[in-house]
């Protein structure tokens, strides 16, 4: 029975179509095309006088910056930037010097004197006098460090200052980013000691036992917490205990009694800002190989709309060829079954017993032929695959499954670390002896503070407080329970309104032995026909994809992209193919995937038969006389006299290319030969042959060691000399090559030069050369990846947090761990996810702005957008009018700075802005993910109308298909409702429609129904057609800002309503 082929995932084949009705289709499509191409015109006029603008501020900052003089360096300037550490780190150092131990002249009897001339040498004069404070100057330091930063973040963000340097500029603008960071800690660790090593002239004692030292700045605060050098016997106090107050961190630590020691010092530093996360496993996404990226993520209505086209007439000529060849199977198996039902007739009547041999195959289900002008129509057929893309994509790539955490690990895809970071350390501080006039102070180890983050509380069941201690410190800030008592118990004063929408997840930044980060193991699962869907669908010009390419959904920032180039990972995936057989007539598809495995496998230089032949011609012809013209024989008669040669003999190939080749990264293909019958031979499927290349691939790559061995220009030494010296020489390293040293193919020279070389060649040392080979074949070999291997890995842990507490009327968090680190409070990302409305209407009490209300799961946002920037407030949800609403954030002056923007609503937990994985980590209510060229052309046109529309939620929105956006809008001076009206746009056709639920035997499943109204008198291409058609005025009122234009499209495409309400 001939298998069912008609269609490549086994699904029935097509329903067909007349050529005529699929030209009708063609000419619609390219009507369409023009009005999408119309309607995008505006949007990139705009766009592009955004990008002039952009261009001209970029130039005003460096004129500003020049014009302030203030010393920091310029942002896209790596050079100015190292300069500016340099000078940082010398004028430190300078500063630090001139210091002085003022408490050494301290003499409280100089007051007692008569003498007008004495000196008044009191503590109290002197540090009024001569006390200085380095959290000062090392606040400022730290401010420029930070100014610094956010000007290279602000580079970064910016395409247009980006594209205006080379790779290596912004290579190392990348790696002194990642410098400026490592100073602001070293800073911390500097002031430390600093304050430290004079410990009596910074730090302030009460009881002469505990010293404190504290410094608070707008960014971060420090406090350091110590015993002084005296004598305490810890077995006797009344608790087994000391609870350390760092107040200008608003930390409290409750010592055990474990860790307690003579000299103890602890710092805690509470910092606004967060520089580890970017440095866990899971904080970066997978950087997607551009390839690999799928043409559903494309922003450009245009772009989208060309490769989806393509690939509709790439499936009609696949299933074309798929229905061609199983009518050719059917009928090749008919004139089997007949030639097989004459040899049993014929057998039957020579003899009978030979009749029954003969085996007749089934007959098989009919194959109708192609009636002539038809064709497929894979509509239907393009939405599923198309849908199934899409669907596998997101599975593949963005799953939390492949990120491999424990259920210990933080996922920070899922999470986000807001209020600071809280680095509580002990520390070890410089021994100093102290004398009445002078000090002696011991630095080690070039004046650099020791951490010690290895020290770990003892967990015992032994502390005991007797029931007096208990009572009379019963309302003191200690834990006094039992089990507490082994454990540092960690209290954190909170900001205000942080836990008002969720509790966090205290979590400790560590590093520790684990399994390697997920994206060095990723391994894609797609197949060749999926990753080269844009390339292979899509007939345009190079440059125009890879514009398209840039402007994918999907495809990675650049910091994304600089960052996992400086850290130079390989990510290691494979392509699964279907292993086909070479010796019957290859599809289109098939002669695809051939080409793809083969070129990058091959040099220049290589020689197929036909370059054979061509060579064995032109031999014959110069053996003639040199004027003399010969007639070339015809393309026929020369291939039937043409010679018998081995495809792939490596020994034919001499090209110059083998002595030295390069081969590109080529990406490992796992065929798949279940559906190969057992008859055909290997060697000659695909399979076969990129086993072939890869053998020739090897012997070419072996080919540089025939020169690494050849002989060397050492004195032959006596035979029991060097047998001596062969058993004391250790085993070899088998990756190393050693040259051995043989006669020279000199020694006919005479006796003087010989010995003048042998004189220079007795001080050089035997050349070890690394095998090539082997390296090389390390690389190519694709061998699973040990799931088991330990690497050092970096991450968020709660592996050691127990028993956390929050109180929400003081604001406090305490916790217990058995070690202390950095802390951070982990929220979730998407707790404001998805939001319950949204509006986008112009502003009446001011004309030049447009207002975004959006209300989320827990607050209600109001966004007003002008050509400054953005401002707004968030607040609770009310159904009336509030007088005076309470204002969780609140933005007073319109910020043009979009990340500065994200920052502050995302420090007050509220975050509104959405990523490419978001959908597999929003755990409340209920959504529908959108067709992204879709849903960025529908923005736009927002934006473009923002001036006359009201554009607002509609409640089928969430329950609609990918590729049906649902949405109401209005004429926003028509106050009446009248012009109500509910739209749905897809990517072919845009119609105002009502909407009502089918019912379906599937509850799971919710099936809409469109009914069209009396407003489609036209067929409109998108939203802006509908809206034309709409408001006779909209030509004349459409948003001719750029600037406006730009921001609306930009806050639209972050926060994404349409997909996300």
């Amino acid at each position: 029975m001939v298998k069912d082929s008609s269609h490549p995932h086994g699904e029935p084949a097509p329903k067909l179509v007349t050529e005529l009705e699929m030209e009708e289709r063609q000419k619609k499509y390219m009507s369409r095309l023009h009005d999408i191409e119309f309607t995008c015109s505006n949007f990139k006029n705009a766009l592009a006088l955004f990008r002039e603008l952009e261009y001209e501020r970029a130039e005003l900052r460096q004129w500003e910056q020049y014009v302030r003089c203030d010393n920091l360096p310029k942002p896209e300037a790596p050079v100015e930037v190292r300069t500016f550490l340099a000078k940082i780190r010398h004028f430190e150092e300078i500063e630090v010097n001139s210091s002085i131990d003022w408490t050494l002249s301290v003499d409280e009897r100089s007051i007692l004197t008569q003498d007008m001339f004495r000196v008044d040498k009191s503590r109290m004069h002197l540090e009024k006098t001569l006390a200085d404070n380095p959290g000062l100057y090392f606040e400022k330091n730290s401010r420029d460090c930070l100014e610094a930063l956010r000007q290279i973040d602000n580079i970064m963000d910016s395409d247009v200052e980006m594209e205006s340097l080379s790779k290596k500029t912004q290579m190392d603008i990348l790696e002194v980013y990642g410098d400026l960071q490592k100073e602001i800690v070293s800073l911390f660790d500097r002031l430390t000691y600093r304050i430290l090593r004079t410990q009596k002239v910074y730090m302030h004692t009460i009881d002469g036992i505990v010293a404190k030292w504290s410094h608070t700045c707008k960014a971060w605060s420090i406090d350091l917490w110590g015993f002084l050098n005296v004598s305490i016997i810890f077995a006797q106090m009344d608790v087994p205990m000391v609870r350390a107050d760092f107040q200008a961190s608003g930390v409290g630590v409750q010592v055990p009694m474990s860790v307690l020691g003579d000299c103890l010092t602890m710092r805690c530093v509470h910092t606004s800002f967060d520089h580890y996360s970017q440095n866990a496993k899971s904080f970066e996404p997978l950087v997607i190989d551009p390839e690999l990226i799928p043409s559903a993520g494309i922003r450009d209505m245009r772009d989208s709309a060309i490769s989806e086209w393509a690939m509709q007439q790439y499936m009609i000529d696949e299933f074309l060829e798929n229905m061609l060849r199983k009518r050719e199977e059917y009928e090749n198996m008919l004139k089997l079954i007949v030639e097989r039902t004459d040899q049993a007739a014929k057998a039957q009547k020579a003899d009978k017993d030979n009749a029954s041999k003969v085996v007749i195959p089934k007959t098989p289900k009919v194959v109708p032929p192609i009636p002539p002008d038809m064709v497929p129509d894979v509509y239907d057929e393009f939405i599923k695959r198309e849908e199934l893309e899409f669907r596998l994509f997101l599975d593949e790539v963005f799953h939390p499954r492949f990120l491999k955490l424990d259920e210990n690990e933080v996922n920070l895809r899922e999470c986000i670390i807001l209020g600071g970071i809280y680095s509580i350390m002990f520390v070890r501080r410089p021994e100093q002896t102290q004398f009445q006039s002078f000090n002696i102070i011991l630095h080690e180890d070039g004046r650099v503070l020791h951490t010690m983050p290895e020290v770990v509380a003892t967990i015992s069941p032994k502390s005991r407080i007797s029931e007096m201690s208990r009572s009379s410190m019963r309302h003191s800030m200690m834990q006094l329970d039992e089990s507490e008592l082994p454990y540092f118990v960690v209290t954190l004063k909170l900001p205000p309104d942080l836990c008002r929408w969720g509790q966090p997840e205290v979590c400790q930044y560590m590093t520790e032995m684990g399994p390697g980060s997920a994206n060095e193991e990723r391994i894609s699962r797609f197949s060749v026909s999926d990753i080269h869907r844009e390339s292979t669908y899509s007939n345009r010009s190079e440059s125009s994809r890879t514009t398209s390419m840039m402007l994918n959904d999907f495809a990675p920032s650049i910091k994304s992209i600089l960052r996992q180039s400086r850290l130079s990972t390989r990510i290691h995936r494979v392509i699964r193919q279907k292993d086909f057989d070479l010796e019957h007539t290859l599809t289109k598809m098939e002669m695809q995937s051939l080409g793809r495995i083969c070129l990058p496998r091959l040099i220049s230089s290589f020689k197929l038969p036909y370059d054979f032949n061509n060579n064995a011609l032109e031999a014959e012809l110069q053996k003639g006389k040199p004027n003399r013209l010969l007639k070339r024989g015809d393309a026929a008669d020369v291939s039937d006299a043409a010679p018998l040669i081995d495809t792939f003999d490596f020994d034919t190939q001499d090209g110059p290319e083998r002595l030295f080749p390069v081969f590109g990264d080529i990406i490992p293909v796992q065929f798949d030969s279940t559906d190969l019958p057992a008859s055909v031979d290997p060697k000659k499927t695909a399979s076969g042959m990129e086993a072939i290349l890869d053998d020739i691939k090897f012997k070419y790559l072996a080919g540089p060691t025939k020169m690494w061995n050849q002989q060397d220009l050492y004195v032959k030494k006596p035979r029991k000399t060097v047998e001596r010296e062969k058993d004391n020489d250790e085993e070899p390293d088998p990756k190393i090559v050693t040259i051995p040293a043989e006669k020279s193919p000199r020694a006919h020279e005479r006796p003087e030069k010989l010995e003048r070389r042998k004189s220079r060649l007795s001080k050089l040392k035997p050349i070890q050369v690394p095998n090539r080979v082997v390296a090389e074949k390390q690389i190519e070999d694709d061998e699973p990846v040990d799931d088991e291997r330990q690497v050092p890995v970096t991450h968020w842990t709660t592996k050691y947090i127990h028993g956390v507490e929050i109180n929400l009327e003081q604001n406090t968090l305490t916790f217990k761990t058995d070690r202390l680190g950095i802390f951070g409070l982990a929220f979730k990302r998407y707790e404001h996810f998805p939001f319950r409305d949204w509006c986008l209407q112009p502003n009446e009490e001011n004309p030049e702005e447009v207002v975004l209300s959006l209300d989320t799961f827990h607050v209600r946002i109001f966004l007003y957008i002008s050509s400054k920037g953005v401002r707004g407030y968030a607040t609770e949800i009310t159904k009336g009018y509030t007088a005076k609403p309470v204002k969780f954030v609140d933005v007073a002056e319109p910020i043009s700075d979009f990340r500065e923007f994200r920052k502050i609503f995302v420090g007050k937990n509220i975050n509104i802005f959405a990523e490419n994985d978001a959908s597999f980590y929003i755990e409340k209510g209920y959504f529908s993910i959108k067709h992204v060229a879709t849903e960025h052309h529908t923005y736009n046109s927002m934006a473009l109308h923002c001036r006359s529309m009201k554009f607002y939620r509609s409640n089928w929105n969430r329950l609609s298909q990918r590729r049906d956006i649902v949405l109401d809008m209005k004429i926003a001076r028509d106050t009446s409702e009248y012009s109500e009206v509910t739209m749905r746009v897809t990517p072919e056709v845009t119609t105002f429609v009502k909407i009502k639920e089918m019912c379906t035997d599937n509850i799971d499943v919710v099936k809409l129904s469109y009914e069209q109204t009396w407003r489609n008198v036209n067929v409109y291409t998108d939203l802006n057609h509908a809206i034309h058609s709409m408001n006779p005025h909209a030509q004349d009122e459409i948003n001719k800002d750029a600037l406006l234009f730009a921001f609306i499209q930009r806050i639209l495409g972050e926060i994404r309503p349409l997909s996300y309400a």
